[in-house]
């Protein structure tokens, strides 16, 4: 949830960016994301149960980005935001299934192919963003995606390690110290 309203506060960012630099459509397309992950989080405080509710995330997270560097001109123009896009995969490992994060990163690079199939088509229909702007965004796009990455890895780090201390702490109670360490 916390990597999620991440998501959504990047999403009012980008959309005010965009809104700022002259392209309000585009600025509707990280709007979409944000009203998603609000409503997502809503129906999770209110039954606290996710269910499928990842899914709807998880689809708009692979579409969204895509459609956003479509509308600012394809990969250079629109500072690689297509990334955004391994949201889906990434957070497939922490919301769903583990036989699903395959299907979910399949899809990212179809997301990625389709991108680099329609690039020139765009580039050449696309007003493009000033070349500051572009340069900015290229920096928050790789800053965005890795923090998220970050966080999300940091935080099964210390589940992981939590749950190593929980485990060693219940074998000491059952076992003699010396059997335990074999048993590790």
């Amino acid at each position: 949830m916390v990597i999620g309203l991440g998501a959504a506060i990047a999403g009012v960012v980008w959309a005010a960016m965009y809104a700022a630099l002259g392209k309000p459509l585009s600025g509707l397309i990280p709007l979409v994301i944000t009203v998603v992950v609000v409503a997502i989080f809503a129906r999770f405080v209110e039954t606290k149960k996710l269910g499928l509710l990842p899914v709807p995330f998880l689809g708009f997270g692979i579409l969204l980005p895509l459609l956003l560097q479509l509308s600012l001109g394809g990969y250079v123009h629109g500072s690689a935001v297509v990334m955004w896009a391994f949201m889906a995969p990434l957070f497939s490992l922490l919301l769903r299934p583990a036989r699903e994060t395959a299907i979910w990163l399949a899809i990212f690079f179809g997301d990625l192919a389709l991108a680099a199939l329609l690039d020139s088509s765009v580039a050449l229909k696309v007003q493009p963003l000033p070349n500051i702007a572009i340069l900015s965004l290229f920096a928050l796009n790789i800053a965005g995606i890795g923090s998220l990455s970050f966080v999300a890895l940091s935080y099964f780090r210390v589940q992981r390690d939590a749950a190593e201390r929980r485990s060693e702490k219940l074998l000491l109670n059952v076992l003699p110290e010396s059997i335990a360490a074999r048993l590790k």
